[in-house]
């Protein structure tokens, strides 16, 4: 297993090398200049030069990437062009709001998408199996900032059920740790700041859970159908077992390991649909910021959410295959 983990955490360098190279060519290829961006408006030609050579904009592309590469692995993206606070600064006070939406989303996802791909194996052929499914192809369908749109209207706006914005009550006082108001309010004791953060999670989280709760729900039911069709599950029926041991404790577990494949890669579909879900309720996470700074032309900024995007996802990818040990112990890891 240590050697497993040494072998894949070495394969990952080679590919966050290459996500380094996309991002620090994407950013030289889209429209607009850095240094125009950060000298400002009604500025002098000198004023331009100058920025450029902090930017390290007058050097060889070469030599540009080896600073960028350099810096992105002390972590070091330099400032923002738009706030000229620190890049990891930005990103720190933004990312655990992301993080927190994330989290609650993908519970809410493995929920839904698995309770409702079991009920449809479970059921398979009846009318149960057919509205399963067919509620799971409208969330597959569904865009995320159009399904944000309309549970805000009708659940905040019109039923007042939720707030219809922000993380948190303009009136409630709370003191931060982790950045993440559900997580702060439970280690400070803070109930009113805990009721407040959750009905302030509960239409983001729901919204951005949708898709991903479709995909889990179709893999369920796929490996689950197959699972229930095993002689082993026809033994232990013989055995007298009751019908949900026989369902979550002996088809479920054998049916998981793709299951979990789809719950790990849906964390790409999480991260990028953050980006829309934070924008319509107004969340101050890594989606909005990230929004914020594309429009401000803010490249430093936009390089280190991706980088650091796109590593939070490889070592998800790790982890996931980590746990398909302890799911299935038949599977080796010497080879």
């Amino acid at each position: 297993m240590a050697q497993y983990i040494a072998r894949r955490l070495l394969q990952t360098i080679p590919l966050l090398l290459g996500v380094t190279i996309v991002v620090f060519l994407g950013m030289h290829v889209i429209p607009g200049d850095a240094a125009s961006a950060m000298a400002g408006q009604g500025v002098t030609a000198a004023e331009i030069q100058h920025a450029r050579h902090e930017l390290h904009l007058d050097q060889p592309l070469p030599v540009q990437y080896w600073y960028f590469l350099t810096g992105a692995v002390h972590f070091d993206f330099g400032s923002s062009l738009r706030t000229h606070d620190s890049v990891m600064t930005d990103i720190g006070q933004a990312l655990p709001t992301t993080i927190q939406l994330t989290i609650a989303a993908l519970i809410l996802a493995i929920i839904i998408g698995m309770g409702v791909g079991v009920l449809a194996a479970t059921q398979r052929g009846k009318i149960t199996d057919t509205l399963a499914m067919s509620i799971v192809l409208v969330g597959v369908s569904m865009p995320v900032f159009w399904t944000g749109v309309l549970l805000l209207i009708y659940f905040g706006a019109t039923l007042g059920w939720f707030p219809i914005g922000g993380s948190l009550d303009n009136s409630i006082n709370l003191h931060t740790i982790t950045g993440m108001t559900v997580v702060d309010s439970i280690l400070t004791g803070n109930l009113p700041a805990l009721k407040s953060a959750l009905s302030h999670l509960v239409l983001p989280a729901f919204t951005l859970s949708l898709f991903p709760a479709a995909g889990i729900a179709r893999m369920t039911r796929t490996t689950m159908v197959e699972a229930l069709r095993q002689d082993y599950i026809r033994t232990a029926r013989a055995k007298g077992l009751g019908r949900l041991s026989v369902v979550w404790k002996h088809a479920l577990r054998n049916a998981l390991i793709p299951v979990v494949t789809v719950i790990g890669l849906q964390l790409g579909l999480l991260l990028s649909g953050a980006v829309l879900t934070e924008s319509v309720f107004a969340l101050p996470g890594i989606g909005q910021l990230i929004v914020t700074s594309i429009q401000a032309r803010d490249y430093p900024v936009v390089q280190g959410i991706v980088l650091i995007a796109a590593s939070l996802f490889v070592l998800v990818n790790l982890l996931v295959d980590i746990t398909y040990a302890y799911l299935n112990p038949r599977i080796q890891y010497n080879s």
